[in-house]
């Protein structure tokens, strides 16, 4: 026979409390050579060699051991068994000088040679694992004997020898535990002590003991006037006083365990009164604590942390790309050198019509020269700097995490209380936090930078005007709202703006979020479940679910923005309302969103109707769709402006039974509707209705069904007044009624559209196409 590459080991088998027999995949030449492996539930390991039978010894397959014999139970889980082979390092067997040629005596010999080798390298690399090991080349690296190394420390010199050192441990003097803090007070604690323990804060074993050391800046005294700080990674509000009852106010002890400056104050799961507000600060992980603050006064804030502005220093020149490069005085500039976070302002209006918001960002320097002032900057804002443009270097709150934390707000409506207010802020995360009743808002980033809000949970936020669930304002940017679950609030999220210091929020994603009835608010307006402002741009609103809108599902009032992949049901108004209420053109995709029954349009895109001097630049609609809406399926218009909406693609969606038409186009040019499918369209409603558009293309394998006994045309193209529509060609399209006929033309031109066609359209069951009394309108090849 051959011997296979392997190390006599058998795979390693889980007792079951039935089975006795364990295989093993190798051969063996005699019995004694097995033995067995059996692992108990603790991990512990012992070697069995006898009390089994072997059998298959001889077979190049291997056998089974059979193990513990009866009357013996079979071993149970969680006891786990491996059969191991074990050969003696000796050769048994001798062979004669010019004797007979034995074949079988000469392989069995070598056979257990191999195994003897097999089993060498199994052991090796079991040391190899464990051992450690110098780089091929080293040499003189002797591990010193236990008497040399005894009580002394191992090191290694600047040439990398290895050396041992004396070590000397001086113990502390007697007497540096104390009961309780005001044992500690009592107590003439030896000038040679450091750090002192105590057992308990008020009374030993209160959960309260902590290790403190002496400290100038400590805040607990002992009697001979030393100061004494906590010196613990992570501390507990109860080192600090604390109770922990949810009766005592724990405000000032839980303010003093943020204040010591310790990485991490831990909450222990308890429950503590706060009756007024909590500043945190950078380098902070507050968690595992639950917050009641139903007893503090309305308007609170229950945690707030705030960085700082440098001096604001005056831009003598800004391009027109919005910051992309800038000049500074060279003194300025070396102030704030490569990478420094800076905020840029103006007194230009990115929002005039809406919130009245400047022209302001956060920003990175990219680059700074000293000798010149020129300065450049990462992805600027596209605005206008014109008017009094300033920078300033940011001193953020960084690196805070709030982590597993609860809180409660009062019970009484419109308590204007604030569960989370961070500002100036950078690498901030909010994660598996629960806010109830904080009716201004749960949480808000304001001139925040790269932060992320993920799997709250967040109730009842229901006061008129704000009610925010998570608020991202002002210059925020790269926030990402992610995993969280909203009930009973105006606006799950929003992104906001003041007037000062004003600054307009970019780059935020609000993404696989749960909106449970967005809340009419106390003073009984609808709410938008989610919704952006008009000082905003590159928002992502993408995965989410929301179920029962007082308002619009989503509304978009911002620059540009990416809705994908929403689902929305039972929306009061619009399943998705957007509208560019900026001063800016801007661009909006609204793609693969699941709308079902909302009381308005579908999807509604629309030009501002605040006085905005801007429109949208570009409108993508694809792949929506869109069941029940209350009026239309789709709506793109831009309603009393010549200028008409241009870069318009609606394609690939499908529609089911609109309150109204199934796609509505007004005042639109430059632009398609290709791909979709729209069914039960009823009454006098048409499947695809245009007003007033020009250079339009309505077809490529579109799909129209009309309800049974409807009258309206499958496409209609409309004017309000002489070639108020013109250049617009329908072709390729399907039109059908779901059963019976109906003798209304299928596509239909009125007599206001001008130089328009269509060609090659399916038509089923409706009456044949009508181009109308218009200049220039033709129609060819259409299959009726």
């Amino acid at each position: 026979m051959t011997v296979p590459v392997g190390n006599g080991r058998s795979s390693l088998w889980a007792a079951d409390g039935v089975n006795r027999d364990w295989a093993f995949p190798f051969k063996v030449v005699d019995a004694s050579h097995v033995q067995l492996e059996v692992t108990d539930g603790n991990g512990v390991t012992a070697t069995v060699t006898s009390g089994f039978t072997v059998s298959g010894v001889g077979e190049d397959a291997g056998g089974t051991v059979t193990y513990p014999l009866s009357p013996t139970a079979p071993l149970a889980a969680p006891v786990k068994v491996r059969v191991v082979r074990d050969v003696p390092f000796s050769q048994p067997d001798r062979i004669g000088n010019q004797g007979a040629f034995h074949a079988k005596v000469h392989e069995d010999a070598l056979d257990l040679l191999s195994m003897q080798i097999q089993q060498l390298a199994g052991e090796n690399d079991d040391l190899h694992e464990r051992a450690v090991l110098a780089p091929v080349g080293d040499s003189g690296l002797v591990f010193p004997s236990v008497a040399a190394r005894a009580g002394r420390a191992l090191w290694f010199t600047e040439t990398g020898a290895m050396d041992l050192r004396d070590i000397t441990v001086a113990p502390l003097p007697a007497g540096v535990e104390y009961s309780t803090v005001a044992a500690l007070a009592l107590a003439n604690v030896p000038a040679p002590v450091s750090y002192v323990r105590t057992i308990g804060y008020t009374t030993a074993g209160d959960g309260g003991g902590a290790l403190l050391v002496r400290d100038a800046a400590g805040t607990f005294l002992s009697a001979d006037g030393a100061k004494w700080k906590v010196a613990e990674r992570v501390v507990t509000p109860l080192m600090f006083g604390a109770k922990g009852d949810n009766a005592t106010d724990d405000r000032n002890a839980i303010q003093a365990a943020i204040d010591s400056g310790s990485p991490v104050v831990d909450g222990l799961g308890k429950s503590y009164r706060v009756d007024t507000g909590l500043t945190v600060r950078s380098d902070l992980e507050l968690r595992n604590a639950f917050f009641n603050v139903s007893n503090a006064a309305a308007g609170l804030t229950l945690l707030s942390g705030s960085g700082s502005l440098g001096s604001a220093k005056p831009a003598i020149t800004i391009d027109a790309k919005g910051g992309q490069n800038l000049t500074v005085t060279a003194s300025d500039a070396a102030l704030m050198p490569r990478d420094t976070l800076v905020r840029i302002a103006s007194a230009n209006k990115f929002d005039a019509s809406n919130t009245n918001t400047f022209q302001g960002e956060f920003n990175i320097v990219r680059t700074s020269n000293g000798g010149t002032g020129a300065m450049t900057v990462f992805n600027p804002l596209q605005g206008t700097y014109s008017s009094s443009p300033t920078i300033a270097p940011v001193f953020p709150l960084k690196n805070l995490r709030l982590i597993n934390l609860g809180a409660i707000g009062r019970a009484t409506d419109d308590n204007a209380q604030r569960g989370v207010v961070i500002v100036l802020g950078q690498n901030v995360l909010i994660s598996h936090c629960r806010f109830e009743e904080f009716d201004d808002r749960a949480v808000m980033l304001q001139d925040t930078i790269n932060s992320t809000v993920r799997d709250c949970f967040i109730y009842k936020a229901r006061t008129n005007g704000t009610g925010y669930g998570v608020s991202v304002a002002d210059a925020s940017q790269d926030i990402v709202v992610q995993g969280n679950h909203f009930q009973d609030v105006r606006h799950a999220f929003s992104t906001n703006n003041s007037v000062s210091p004003g600054g307009v929020t970019r780059r935020i994603t609000f993404a696989n979020n749960s909106v449970f009835l967005s809340a009419t608010t106390i003073g009984g307006a609808g709410g938008d479940a989610i919704d952006t402002h008009g000082a905003a741009e590159n928002i992502t609103i993408e995965g989410n679910t929301v179920t029962g809108a007082s308002g619009n599902g989503i509304n978009i009032e911002c620059r540009s923005a990416k809705v994908s992949g929403n689902t929305i049901r039972n929306a009061t108004l619009a399943g998705i309302s957007a509208r560019n209420e900026s001063d800016f053109d801007g661009d909006i995709t609204i793609s693969d969103n699941t709308i079902e029954v909302c009381g308005d349009r579908g999807i509604y895109v629309y030009r501002g109707t605040r006085g905005t001097n801007a429109t949208w630049r570009t409108v993508v609609v694809k792949g929506n769709d869109i069941i029940q809406p209350g009026v239309t399926g789709i709506t793109v218009t831009d309603p009393g402006n010549a200028v008409k909406l241009r870069g318009v693609a609606i394609s690939g969606n499908v529609i089911t039974a609109p309150g109204s038409h199934g796609i509505f186009a007004n005042q639109v040019k430059g632009g398609s509707i290709s791909g979709n499918t729209i069914n039960d369209v009823a009454g006098a409603n048409n499947g695809i209705r245009l007003t007033d558009c020009i250079t339009m293309a309505v077809g490529g394998g579109q799909t129209i069904e009309m309800l049974t006994g409807a009258t309206g045309s499958a496409i209609a193209v409309t004017a309000s007044a002489a070639s108020g529509s013109s250049r617009v060609n329908v072709s390729g399209n399907t039109a059908a009624m779901a059963t019976g006929t109906s003798a209304t033309a299928a596509i239909v031109f009125d007599n206001n559209t001008t130089y328009s066609s269509m060609y090659a359209n399916n038509i089923r069951s409706m009456g044949a196409v009508s181009i109308g009394t218009g200049t220039g309108n033709a129609q060819a090849d259409n299959l009726v």
